[in-house]
């Protein structure tokens, strides 16, 4: 930069998670945490005149008449689909590029969620839109501000027990929804990432599974339900952020896979494909867990170890499809060898295929989906 002629040039570090310093916006500076000494990114800013004011300046600036409390542009965290701002009484997101389809997405379906008019224990816990704007080339939004604060894994029983109950809870709001093909589609996007032989097994289980799954009930879902998107306060459940990838046709049960398998994976640090093959899926074949029958008993059908090993393979499909989907490294040979391989070798396994074409469940019932 210097050597292009700006006067000056400085670095910004920054890391997912944490707190990202601007030198214009006059904070003090601060001593960096051990994960900030070696980050994962840096910007360089370079200046001939008088700097204009950031975007996230203009963004915070425009969204201070809409909210009840203080919003600092020198208090915002990065995250994957962009800056997060935590004011006093709302917390700010802040999106450019692809990632304000996201942050429209979320507020769409938050907006969809309030109009439902869901039980006070889904009304309480969602971080309602408060407004929304542009700034420039960014999109922000506002949203209320929950208490608690994100729990450490592992979580108890009782605040595993409350995630249940707002997971129902949740499914239940408003109209059910009817099935929309959401498998066919996810198998789509992940044979894009395929050779065509994969690729034609793929569409093969989504077909099955599509039908199989058809007189299960739709309904609101979160799709990115994981400790890292909850609040609690004294191990009770307080909050739920992060709606994102959240739909009103979504199958049950796969929120609740999401939340195990997470933390499954929170402790080892690892892809998702081996602790759904090695560890779900066995879980699905001894009848699941306690928490997971009462929750399937709850929205009306009976949890049987075919049921439950079909809902994890379709979980499966839903979040490899919105990764996929979300991330732009996610279709590098990396990423799919550690979650995506690993399944299709059980996919393609003989006696998943003799299961996949015998169980009763994965065959259409008479009326199914009506």
């Amino acid at each position: 930069m210097l050597r292009r002629g700006y006067a000056s040039a400085e670095v910004i570090p920054w890391e997912l998670e944490h707190p990202v310093s601007l030198p214009t916006t006059g904070s003090r500076r601060r001593t960096l945490r051990a994960a900030e000494l070696l980050p994962l990114g840096a910007v360089v800013v370079g200046s001939s005149s008088r700097q204009a004011p950031t975007v996230l300046e203009a963004a915070v600036a425009a969204a201070r008449p809409a909210a009840s409390g203080s919003l600092r542009a020198d208090s915002a965290f990065v995250r994957a689909t962009g800056l997060i701002v935590i004011g006093e009484r709302e917390v700010m997101r802040i999106s450019v590029g692809p990632a304000r389809r996201q942050l429209h997405h979320q507020r769409s379906v938050l907006e969809l969620l309030r109009a439902a008019q869901p039980s006070d224990s889904v009304a309480a816990r969602a971080p309602w839109p408060v407004a929304d704007g542009a700034a420039g080339v960014a999109d922000w939004s506002l949203e209320r501000r929950l208490p608690g604060a994100e729990p450490s894994p592992p979580l108890g029983n009782r605040l595993v027990g409350e995630c249940c109950d707002f997971l129902v809870a949740l499914h239940q709001a408003g109209e059910r929804g009817k099935p929309q093909g959401s498998l066919l589609r996810a198998a789509d996007v992940i044979a894009s990432a395929c050779d065509r032989e994969h690729a034609r097994a793929l569409r093969d289980v989504a077909h099955r599974l599509e039908a199989g799954l058809a007189d299960l009930p739709r309904g609101f879902g979160h799709g990115d339900f994981w400790s890292g998107n909850l609040l609690a306060d004294r191990g009770r459940l307080v909050g739920v952020v992060d709606w994102a990838a959240a739909a009103m046709d979504r199958l049950p049960l796969v929120d609740l896979i999401h939340l195990r398998l997470s933390e499954q994976r929170w402790a080892t640090n690892e892809s998702l494909g081996r602790p759904l093959v090695e560890e779900m899926l066995p879980w699905a074949q001894r009848g699941g867990d306690e928490q997971a029958r009462s929750y399937c008993r709850r929205l009306g059908f009976e949890p049987g170890p075919e049921r439950l090993e079909a809902l994890v393979i379709a979980y499966w499909f839903d979040r490899v499809a919105h990764e996929l989907e979300t991330y732009s490294d996610r279709s590098e040979p990396q990423w799919l060898r550690s979650n995506v391989e690993p399944v299709l070798r059980t996919l393609e396994h003989d006696d998943w295929k003799r299961r996949l074409e015998m169980t009763p469940i994965l065959t259409p019932r008479p009326g199914a989906g009506r």
